[in-house]
């Protein structure tokens, strides 16, 4: 919202907001990076006045990507499982993995012990 309100590019202190405001889809399309004040305004839902619609918020974020010349992308996606989970946990990882090397050939796969 800072760059497509106010052309602002500098690297601000931000939240990661979820646009359908379901704290548990993390889905990249439903993600965008908010400045603290902008995130509480895009909060404030029940503010017409002072709240961001989601397609304000994703309109501005697309805006932004193209200004910067954003092409590629990277995901995180941290699992951690119980030892009685790890043989059923591993397999879907394995297959997870495979599927995203049909996609792209820079997928990397790391496993650790949590201590």
């Amino acid at each position: 919202m800072c760059f497509g309100l106010n052309r602002i590019l500098e690297v601000v202190d931000g939240q990661i907001a979820h646009l359908d405001r379901n704290p548990s889809n993390f889905h990249i399309d439903n993600l965008a990076y908010l400045c603290l004040e902008c995130h509480k305004n895009y909060d404030l839902q029940s503010n017409r006045v002072l709240g961001y619609t989601p397609g304000e918020i994703t309109h501005y974020r697309d805006r932004l990507y193209q200004t910067l010349a954003i092409d590629r992308y990277e995901w995180t996606l941290t699992v951690r499982a119980d030892r009685s989970e790890y043989d059923l946990v591993k397999k879907a990882v394995q297959r997870a993995h495979s599927t995203l090397k049909e996609c792209t050939d820079d997928v990397r796969l790391y496993e650790s012990p949590l201590e």
